[in-house]
């Protein structure tokens, strides 16, 4: 069984991104989620995440050094553009999944002002676990 994503909207925009995490990193678990973060240093005091409503969800933040073959980077405001299920050139004649791919390819994004250069507030990460010796700080 894969994984289900809360919001079903999101379903086919987090599935290619697995998809594309095996294709350019490697094999996932099916059951394994992939895991968000974005680079230091970032903003956490802008982007303060609201308590959970479920009073026995913590929210924690977690600085940690993952081995850069196991990150996939992608632009945050790009990202945008696959989560909306629309393209990033409607003119191209690709497939919407063939045209996500311009998500990785940083210049093409760049020229057509869809990103800016990558940075601490526009990068962002994901990878599929934490080992517990990777964990540089933490706060709740």
């Amino acid at each position: 069984m894969g994984i289900v994503y809360p919001d079903v909207k999101f379903q086919q925009a987090y599935d290619w991104l697995r998809d594309q995490y095996v294709k350019r990193r490697g094999p996932l678990d099916p059951r394994q989620a992939l895991i968000w973060g974005w680079p230091s240093p970032y903003p956490i005091e802008a982007y303060q995440l609201n308590p959970p409503m479920d009073k026995r969800v913590a929210a924690v933040h977690l600085w940690v050094e993952v081995p850069d073959e196991l990150i996939l980077e992608t632009n945050f405001e790009s990202w945008s553009i696959i989560l909306n299920r629309l393209l990033f050139d409607e003119d191209s004649g690709l497939t919407l999944e063939k045209d996500w791919e311009k998500l990785f390819d940083t210049k093409w994004l760049e020229q057509h002002e869809y990103a800016y250069e990558l940075d601490a507030n526009s990068a962002q990460t994901v990878f599929p676990y934490i080992k517990q010796e990777w964990i540089k700080k933490l706060s709740i």
